[in-house]
């Protein structure tokens, strides 16, 4: 929800609005294997290093978060509703609410039935927080404990099916503002969390009020003693959807579908003839990735260990079999190829349809690294003009690589960016499919 807010407490060029409009996430991308989505970073740290089978779900739409988790039933009921997405409380060390329906059972049920999942952590909470209840992180331990934190949510992200690529958000609660040591904890522990996220190759995001955990985290955007968050989502009951104009977080800062709003909260709505105590929220974020369950056609589906029919063979998986695909993308060749949870790619084609025609498309973003922005081009290469910017720390949803020039990547509105100023560089380009 997260509970215990209210909502009383809560440079590069100025070319984030151009972003987001460049950033439209209708393509998608082979895995990134290699270090950093992050400039501004510390020195040591790592992005997200997206193992086989991994992939980013991208949503866009309202959701809404209650502390319970509602029985599958009552999400069937609700799909009545404008709501397409449900925040879960995964895990944490101060997650009070009883989590009986939270299973992998209901994960793959309400998934099928085409809801998107927001996991939340409700770890340990700042020093100076009003709620002294629950536990406060120490200070001379804070990267320690975000890690230690961000390692239990992964386990309980595995063990509910959630695929690697999902964005977790750590459940930051309102605290004092105006306290320098504080708001120094709680972003070293929250780059311990994001840190320990990349490690596993999950994306890192943070919920908290947008008068302190928000403003604190934008205004630790480029000092390099802290790792940046790959989204955040904000709690501010104004009534309003709007993802741009914040107070104290410039539109460039998280401006690559790395926002979310929390815009109205604890309130009764009732859809399909069940009534939840709810809070609102609009979100245009990374969300959970959960692998679907396909039938196969009648005959056997050959994998493949890259989208690519030349590509040497995986396996098969039988006719009339079942496959578990995380997403699909479209090749070099105009063919739909759907990736598997090992890691291997069988062609749409071959599984039932329409349940494939569902699927996500597979994402694998980088976080812009150059200081002043990567400038987009219309073409592969320096010589053709600028098309825009997007600015560091931007999400780049790459959706394939040049064949005559492997270090240009182009985004999913035609836009093309040289490797180098993503985080993971030229290493990620062998991975990615050659573009149309």
């Amino acid at each position: 929800m997260p509970r215990g807010l209210c909502c009383a407490k809560r440079r590069d060029r100025a070319v984030g609005l151009l972003a987001v409009g460049l950033l439209l996430v209708g393509g998608a991308v082979a895995v990134f294997y290699g270090p950093a989505a992050h400039a501004g970073g510390e020195a040591a740290a790592t992005g997200p290093v997206y193992p086989p089978g991994a992939a980013v779900t991208q949503y866009s739409g309202l959701a809404f978060d209650t502390c319970e988790t509602p029985p599958a039933s009552t999400m069937e009921a609700w799909r009545t509703s404008e709501y397409h997405a449900v925040g879960i409380y995964l895990s944490g060390a101060n997650r009070g609410c009883r989590q009986t329906q939270l299973t992998t059972e209901w994960v793959n049920r309400v998934t099928d039935m085409g809801w998107r999942l927001l996991p939340i952590d409700l770890g340990l909470q700042a020093p100076c927080r009003d709620n002294v209840a629950k536990a406060a992180i120490k200070p001379n331990q804070a990267r320690a404990q975000g890690a230690t934190e961000a390692d239990h949510a992964v386990a309980a992200a595995q063990k509910l099916g959630l695929r690697p690529g999902s964005a977790i958000y750590e459940d930051m609660e309102s605290y004092h503002l105006g306290d320098a040591a504080c708001a120094k904890a709680v972003g070293q522990y929250l780059s311990g969390w994001s840190n320990g996220l990349h490690r596993h190759g999950y994306l890192a995001g943070m919920y908290g009020n947008l008068n302190s955990a928000i403003a604190d985290a934008a205004a630790r955007y480029v000092d390099p003693e802290y790792t940046r968050l790959d989204a955040i989502w904000a709690g501010h009951w104004d009534g309003t959807t709007t993802m741009t104009g914040w107070r104290a977080v410039p539109d460039n800062r998280w401006s690559g579908h790395q926002r979310a709003k929390q815009y109205s909260g604890n309130h009764y709505e009732k859809h399909g003839g069940i009534t939840l105590k709810v809070d609102a929220d609009a979100l245009d974020a990374p969300v959970a990735t959960v692998a679907s369950t396909i039938p196969v056609g009648p005959r056997k589906a050959v994998a493949h260990h890259a989208p690519d029919t030349h590509a040497g063979r995986a396996g098969t998986v039988s006719g009339g079999g079942l496959a578990k695909v995380v997403c699909r993308l479209r090749s070099a060749d105009d063919q739909l190829w759907d990736e598997l949870v090992a890691g291997s790619w069988v062609v749409d084609s071959d599984l039932a349809v329409p349940t494939a025609t569902a699927l996500p498309g597979c994402a694998y973003p980088q976080s812009v690294v150059a200081p002043a922005g990567a400038v987009l081009r219309i073409g592969p290469g320096f010589g053709h003009r600028a098309g825009g910017m997007l600015p560091l720390g931007a999400l780049a949803w790459v959706s394939c690589r040049d064949a005559a020039r492997p270090d240009w990547l182009r985004l999913p509105d035609l836009a093309w960016i040289a490797a180098d100023n993503l985080g993971s560089g030229a290493r990620a380009t062998r991975a990615l499919p050659i573009c149309n």
